[in-house]
C-alpha cells in the first residue's frame, strides 16, 4: 500500500484533493493521510512526524509547500497545486460576471511565484491593468504579514477604487468577510489538482526506478597488517577477524538481509538495492566507525549504483579509489551510473557533485592555472550548498584539506576568473579579516 500525505489549511480543499486523487491512483492500493493546519508554523512538525510512513506529499498551494520544502527528505516526491495563469483567468471572468460591468475594478493578492503567470494571463487576454490592483507576498511570511495584505485591500475598498477582492489566503479571506468586503478565495481547480497528482505519480515511478537499481557496498580494511602485528599469535588474529566478520554480518542484518560476499581477509561486498542503501547509509557509517574503534584498524567503504551488478561493482571500485586519493579516512563515498559522486553519505549534509565537465572555456581556464576538474566541481558544489559567500576555511573543512591548500586553490581560481572576491568579514578585533568568495556566475559548470 502506498501512503500519501495531503496538507492544506482548508478541510474542503483536503476533501477535494482526495476525491480527485481517487481517479489518478488506485484506491485499493493507496492510503491518504490528511493534515489540516491553522498556522504555517505547524507545517515543519507535520512533515517531520509523517515522513516515516509517507511516500509522497501533496500541498494545496505554494504557501504550505514553501514552508515544508526545507524539511522534506532528499528525493521525497512532493507537488503543490499552484495557481497558474489559467486559474487566475477563471477567477477574473467570475469577478467580471458578478460585477456585471465591462471593466474589472478589483484588487488581488498572489504569491510572488505566481506573478509571471498573472502578467502573462492579463496580457494574453488583452485585459487593461488600470483598475486592477495587485499585491505580491512572500509565501514564507504570509502569516506574519496578514495585516499588511488586509490593509492593502481595505484601503482600496474605502477609497472606492475596487468592487471586489480576489485572495489566495484563507486568513485574508476571513478577515475581509468580517469587514463586509466582497471577496473570492482562489484555489486550484480539479484540473490543476489532477495535473499535480499526475506529476506526483510520475515522480514516484521515477523514484521507484532509481531505488530499484543495484547497489554494491565494498568494505576494505586499509592496514590489515597492523591487526596482525598487534596480535599475540595466530589464534588472537583469527579471533579479531571473526569480530570483523561479526560486525559486517550485523550490518547486513541492518540492511534487511542483503547478500554478502567475502572476497578475502578484510574485504567484503554487500549487494542490495539503491533504495535500501540510501535509506541506511547512516548504519554503514556507524558500522565503519565501530570497526575502527573496537579493532583499531582503518576501514573505508565505496558504494556503487548501477543498472547491473557489473556497473555497481565498477562504480564501487571507483568510489574506493576516489576516497583514497582525497582522504583515506573518508567514511562512505558513492558513485552512481551517471558518474555523480556523493561524499559524506549517511550524514545530515552529504555533498553531491559530478566529476565531469563539458564547458571548454572553463576547462581551458582550469588548465591554465593547474586546478583539476574534480576539485573545481567539489568547490562549486560546496559553494552551492553553503548558499552565500564562502571562505577558504569553509572550503578546507568541507574538502578535508589544510587551509593553506584551500587558499592556494582559491587563489588559482581567482586568477582564472572562475571565482570572485565579494568582500571581507572580521570576527575579531585582531588579525586580518577573512575574505569571502563566490563562484563567478558567468561560468556555470
Amino acid at each position: 500500500m502506498k501512503t500519501f500525505g495531503i496538507v492544506s489549511n482548508s478541510p474542503d480543499v483536503l476533501k477535494q484533493i482526495q476525491e480527485v486523487a481517487a481517479s489518478v491512483f488506485n484506491p485499493k492500493t493507496t492510503i491518504y493521510k490528511t493534515y489540516c493546519y491553522q498556522d504555517t508554523r505547524e507545517i515543519p512538525g507535520i512533515i517531520q512526524d509523517g515522513c516515516a510512513e509517507i511516500e509522497g506529499w501533496i500541498f494545496s498551494g505554494e504557501t504550505p509547500y514553501a514552508h515544508a520544502k526545507p524539511y522534506l527528505p532528499k528525493n521525497m516526491p512532493a507537488v503543490s497545486c499552484i495557481l497558474n495563469g489559467l486559474e487566475i483567468f477563471r477567477y477574473l471572468l467570475q469577478s467580471l460576471a458578478l460585477s456585471k460591468m465591462h471593466v474589472l475594478r478589483i484588487s488581488i493578492d498572489l504569491p510572488k511565484i505566481a506573478s509571471r503567470d498573472w502578467v502573462t494571463a492579463m496580457q494574453e487576454a488583452s485585459i487593461p491593468f488600470d483598475e486592477v490592483h495587485i499585491h505580491y507576498y512572500d509565501s514564507m511570511h504570509i502569516d506574519q504579514n496578514i495585516h499588511t495584505v488586509v490593509e492593502f485591500h481595505h484601503a482600496l475598498w474605502q477609497a472606492g477604487k475596487i468592487e471586489r477582492v480576489l485572495t489566495s489566503s484563507t486568513k485574508v479571506h476571513q478577515a475581509l468577510e468580517r469587514l463586509h468586503i466582497p471577496v473570492i478565495q482562489m484555489h486550484g481547480s480539479t484540473f490543476t489538482i489532477r495535473n499535480a497528482l499526475l506529476k506526483l505519480k510520475e515522480r514516484r515511478m521515477h523514484q521507484h526506478l532509481i531505488e530499484s537499481e543495484v547497489a554494491l557496498t565494498r568494505i576494505e580494511t586499509v592496514n590489515m597488517e597492523k591487526l596482525l602485528l598487534a596480535s599475540s599469535g595466530p589464534l588472537q588474529f583469527q579471533m579479531q577477524l571473526l569480530h570483523l566478520k561479526e560486525k559486517i554480518l550485523e550490518l547486513c542484518q541492518n540492511l534487511h538481509g542483503s547478500y554478502l560476499a567475502e572476497k578475502d581477509n578484510g574485504r567484503f561486498e554487500i549487494f542490495a538495492s539503491r533504495g535500501i542503501i540510501e535509506r541506511n547509509a547512516g548504519k554503514i557509517r556507524e558500522a565503519i566507525e565501530d570497526i575502527r574503534l573496537n579493532l583499531n584498524i582503518e576501514v573505508s567503504a565505496g558504494i556503487g549504483f548501477g543498472y547491473t551488478a557489473f556497473d555497481a561493482q565498477r562504480n564501487a571500485w571507483r568510489a574506493l579509489s576516489y576516497g583514497r586519493q582525497q582522504d583515506p579516512r573518508q567514511d562512505v563515498i558513492a558513485i552512481d551510473i551517471n558518474g555523480n559522486i556523493q561524499e559524506n553519505l549517511g550524514t545530515e549534509h552529504p555533498l553531491t557533485f559530478t566529476a565531469s565537465l563539458e564547458n571548454p572555456e572553463i576547462l581551458r581556464r582550469l588548465e591554465s592555472v593547474g586546478v583539476g576538474t574534480r576539485n573545481y566541481m567539489r568547490i562549486s558544489a560546496i559553494a552551492k550548498k553553503i548558499g552565500h559567500g564562502f571562505t577558504s576555511s569553509e572550503i578546507a573543512q568541507q574538502m578535508g584539506v589544510t587551509d593553506r591548500n584551500a587558499r592556494r586553490i582559491i587563489k588559482n581560481l581567482l586568477t582564472a576568473g572562475l571565482v570572485i572576491c565579494v568582500g571581507e568579514e572580521s570576527l575579531s578585533t585582531r588579525g586580518r579579516p577573512t575574505k569571502k568568495y563566490r563562484m563567478n556566475p558567468e561560468f556555470q559548470p
